[in-house]
């Protein structure tokens, strides 16, 4: 199945992994996987996270929401998965289609951890543990691109 998508399993390309499920090997597309696939059919995609500590604003605006935002780097931690899942607000996922109409969508922490639960090995609502612990941004990032509606957009 990754040889047919194109996708590379190699962690360091997020694109593909090879999860154990049920004793089965299962294929798990990456946010960077879903990103390459898109752009394969025109699309392009973004996922940026949003946490406690940044500047954010959404106001609805129909098609064009306005969306204000600016990261404070100074205070993120995002390469500590507690710090991570007390502080993630949610994910800001950008998108622009082949005729340059862009799109964007933001799905709250809510949703995702809704999303992550349904996981069989994260059954623990207080700690991320097992990939979501050693790749957190990533993994909520893949969630709410595939959570999405803006995917469902694409086909």
């Amino acid at each position: 199945e990754i040889v047919r998508l194109g996708l590379n399993p190699n962690p360091n390309f997020g694109q593909a992994y090879i999860v154990p499920f049920k004793n089965l090997a299962t294929l798990q597309i990456g946010y960077k996987g879903l990103i390459s696939l898109g752009y394969r059919n025109g699309w392009i995609f973004r996922a940026v996270c949003v946490y406690k500590c940044d500047q954010f604003d959404i106001e609805f605006n129909g098609i064009n929401d306005k969306i204000k935002f600016k990261p404070n780097f100074d205070d993120r931690q995002d390469d500590n998965a507690k710090w991570i899942f007390d502080n993630l607000v949610g994910i800001i996922v950008f998108a622009r289609d082949s005729q340059n109409t862009e799109f964007s969508e933001f799905v709250a922490k809510a949703k995702l951890e809704k999303l992550r639960l349904t996981s069989p090995n994260q059954n623990d609502k207080s700690k991320l543990s097992g990939i979501w612990e050693q790749w957190s941004e990533e993994m909520y990032k893949a969630k709410a691109l595939k959570a999405d509606s803006i995917l469902q957009w694409q086909e």
